[in-house]
């Protein structure tokens, strides 16, 4: 079985796409994966492959899909399975896709608003480092109070900096995937301000439309609900699954099964209420999954500002405590030489 790297956003919102629009104009399923394993990206293209060959056996997409390992998100392969079984794969695919596209989009709004911050906070690390390099060139003093002169110093704090930007990006790569040892993370940042209600607001969105999909391909709720709080990406919503599934199976509601962990912000639990009790829960969902998705994008706004702050203010500190620094030594060079 291939191995657990899993799927790139881009990569994923386009193959559901094309295979979507394939299924559509009646194309095979043999005949759409050999294209798709041989128009695929070398980071894809042995999963594909796979998929590809498991069809061309007879197997299932579903089962296809279950070849390729955790590769595919647990949301992807279970809409598919459902998609088979309602024999509305292709519409199910174009619905992924228009959810991966919009999940790209907020990203994109994201690092746009916190590129130029971080374009400043790379310079404020270059100045330092060459600071160490000046420093070991005109002499031997440790100006910055580091241990790091000249040449050599400037490849350890390289090696430094790069070490702790690597160890960041594993982070926050986990966090996105979902990790269970990244909770403690997640926790964290939903007692930040700002960062926790617009975290809160993104995870009701993607909670919102998963249950709105699988609602519509009539997947069973206790199946359904699982999967739906998971994609959220929420801890608390994730560490309540237990209890939230134990009490529909007990026949609660929906909505009262959600309010009994006290998780869930009372106008989502309330639009949700209203929804079960007016029988048009998949209609009522449709339309909430659209309310939230605008608040998403109000959110993601929000996020990108707070984010952008967040990091001039790194950028403040390191300056700030680089000045202090240097001031200091030399004022005790100025003391020294009128000691002497």
């Amino acid at each position: 079985m291939p191995g657990n790297r899993r799927i790139g956003l881009k990569e994923l919102a386009g193959l559901c796409r094309r295979v979507g629009l394939s299924i559509d104009a009646g194309l095979d399923d043999r005949t759409i994966w050999q294209r798709e394993a041989e128009r695929a990206r070398p980071s894809i293209r042995r999963q594909v492959g796979v998929v590809r060959d498991a069809i061309g056996h007879g197997e299932s997409v579903t089962k296809a899909f279950a070849e390729t390992g955790n590769f595919f998100p647990p949301l992807v392969r279970e809409m598919i399975h459902a998609g088979e079984m309602s024999g509305k794969l292709a519409h199910v695919l174009t619905r992924l896709a228009d959810h991966y596209e919009h999940q790209l989009r907020l990203r994109r709004m994201l690092l746009a608003g916190i590129a130029w911050p971080m374009i400043q906070l790379i310079a404020a690390i270059g100045v330092v480092g060459l600071l160490i390099y000046v420093m070991g060139v005109i002499g031997s003093t440790d100006m910055l109070g580091f241990g790091l002169i000249g040449g050599s110093g400037v490849l350890i704090y390289a090696g430094i900096v790069g070490g702790v930007a690597m160890a960041l990006w594993m982070i926050v790569r986990a966090v996105l995937l979902g990790a269970a040892w990244t909770r403690p993370v997640g926790q964290l940042l939903l007692k930040a301000p700002v960062f926790g209600s617009s975290l809160t607001t993104l995870a009701l969105a993607r909670l919102t439309w998963t249950l709105h999909l699988m609602l519509d391909a009539a997947i069973d709720l206790r199946r359904l609900l699982p999967i739906a709080l998971r994609s959220s990406g929420h801890p608390q919503y994730i560490g309540a699954t237990d209890a939230i599934v134990a009490d529909i199976q007990a026949g609660r509601s929906l909505h009262d099964a959600l309010r009994r962990t006290g998780v869930f912000p009372h106008d989502f639990l309330q639009s949700l209420e209203v929804a079960e009790e007016s029988g048009r829960m998949v209609e009522s969902m449709g339309h909430l999954s659209q309310q939230y998705e605008e608040k998403a994008r109000a959110a993601f706004g929000v996020l990108s500002v707070a984010t952008g702050f967040a990091v001039w203010a790194l950028v403040a500190l390191l300056i700030i405590g680089l000045i202090f620094r240097l001031a200091s030594v030399y004022i005790g060079i100025l003391n020294d030489a009128a000691n002497f």
